[in-house]
């Protein structure tokens, strides 16, 4: 209950924030749904927003569904340049309106927006395990070697090419590479998965 101009009214407040992808780390274009979860029914116009926080910019999950239920769907893309090792909103007052409204479904009282604390029970890191990596990969043209030709300076058809890629050399050093793909397509070839050997692929 919350006096507004000396009259007591029921404002709805928020219970906790959560991920409903799974917990997992989360590339550049991936999408991650979160939920905002209130103490009583809400009916939502417009598209709020939740703003999290994702490094050197600060991005935000945008409401997608929800309303007349107590809780909201909110999706955020993971864009180029994001990096969170445990995905937190950026502080309590960063769940806005953005031109829309959340308000009470039984009094048409307007909700408070207040985001449990950070880092708390309730919050969304305390609640799920989100890693965000939006950072591409440093691939230095020095540290690629490919052999294989039969003639000099080049190749020809029937030539088995091999490409060899040293991520532990200066200048590379990434630490979280799952997968490598070799295109040879511009020699006549095919597009190839490679195989890792320590930091060689």
């Amino acid at each position: 209950v919350t006096l507004l101009g000396g009259v007591a009214v029921y404002q709805p407040k928020i219970r906790s924030v959560s991920a409903v992808s799974s917990d997992a780390t989360y590339k550049l274009a991936d999408s991650i749904a979160l939920s905002v979860k209130f103490n009583s029914t809400v009916t939502v116009s417009g598209t709020p927003k939740l703003q999290l926080e994702t490094g050197n910019i600060d991005q935000s999950a945008i409401y997608l569904s929800g309303n007349n239920s107590d809780t909201l769907l909110f999706s955020y893309e993971v864009q180029a340049g994001d990096n969170s090792l445990d995905l937190e909103y950026l502080s309590t007052t960063t769940l806005t309106l953005n031109g829309g409204s959340i308000v009470s479904s039984d009094t048409a009282y307007p909700a408070v927006l207040t985001l449990p604390a950070l880092n708390s029970s309730d919050s969304l890191s305390a609640n799920s395990a989100i890693i965000v990596d939006g950072v591409a990969p440093i691939i230095t043209d020095e540290n690629i070697s490919i052999t294989g030709g039969s003639v000099t300076h080049g190749y020809k058809v029937g030539d088995t090419v091999v490409a060899t890629w040293n991520n532990s050399a200066a200048g590379d050093n990434n630490t979280d590479i799952q997968d490598v793909e070799f295109d040879f397509t511009a020699l006549g070839g095919e597009k190839v998965n490679a195989t890792q050997s320590n930091d060689l692929w």
